[in-house]
């Protein structure tokens, strides 16, 4: 995943900065002011530094390649300095050709992989299982979806899937998959049973 080649200077660490990133990933208990000068305890746990290349990585957000909390930090393969992740191996986090952004300003390549869907991830979660035909995602939250069998097609489908959102499957996205229905959402009044928002 990581990049073995030699990497430009900008995507390592300064010895000067190890106390910047060290703060930002760190617990913290503090007092902190409001700009109307009233003030706040500010609570946040601590995140790992540098993260492990032997563990799933966290989610990436859009800020990645910046200064900040959220930002992966990893010890280089080759020369074990700290560093920031390049945009290829952001790509490859995502499962994206190596390349996929290239053309882009770095900051826009960045920002493109941040909370981006992991292409093989999703790609796995659609294939249904031979033993019961369902698909992983239905199977990971214990929902029937009640797709036809035979030639019939679900379009119009209503599903419930994540944070109680509905989507519809509808013709234009039956080879992508679904997409989400226009201000439609279920609470858990509404009700959302075997998958259906109704």
């Amino acid at each position: 995943m990581l990049e073995t080649t030699p990497l430009a200077e900008r995507y390592f660490l300064s010895a000067a900065d190890i106390d910047h990133w060290r703060y930002l990933k760190g617990a913290k208990q503090e007092t902190r002011h409001r700009r109307n000068g009233s003030t706040y305890f500010f609570s946040e746990g601590s995140m790992a530094f540098p993260d492990r290349s032997d563990l799933p990585a966290r989610t990436m957000l859009t800020s990645e390649g910046s200064v900040s909390r959220s930002t992966h930090v990893v010890a280089d393969p080759r020369t074990q300095r700290l560093r920031t992740l390049t945009p290829i191996e952001c790509e490859r986090l995502n499962g994206i050709p190596d390349g996929w952004t290239a053309g882009m300003p770095e900051r826009l390549r960045y920002f493109t992989m941040g909370n981006a869907l992991v292409v093989p991830l999703v790609k796995a979660m659609g294939k249904p299982d031979q033993r019961t035909g369902r698909g992983r995602a239905a199977q990971l939250m214990d929902v029937s979806l009640g797709f036809p069998k035979g030639p019939q097609h679900p379009f119009g489908t209503r599903l419930c899937l994540q944070s109680l959102v509905c989507y519809t499957l509808v013709p234009a996205d039956a080879e992508k998959g679904l997409r989400k229905a226009p201000a439609s959402t279920c609470s858990v009044a509404e009700g959302c049973a075997d998958g259906r928002c109704y």
